[in-house]
């Protein structure tokens, strides 16, 4: 059984990987342009604007 130090050091290594994830994510031109596209269809569903993307 992992010690409470070894869970917590896991748990911190899990978030930094997911912000890290996050920002690679958040930064790439296609999640750009999928805001992009968003924002002219603001009154359709996701399902609808990702296949308009």
């Amino acid at each position: 059984m992992p010690s409470k130090a070894d869970v917590k050091a896991w748990k911190a290594q899990l978030v930094a990987q997911a912000e890290q994830q996050i920002l690679k994510l958040t930064d790439s031109d296609r999640f750009k342009q999928y805001l992009n596209t968003l924002a002219k269809f603001h009154h359709y569903s996701a399902r609808n604007i990702e296949s308009r993307v």
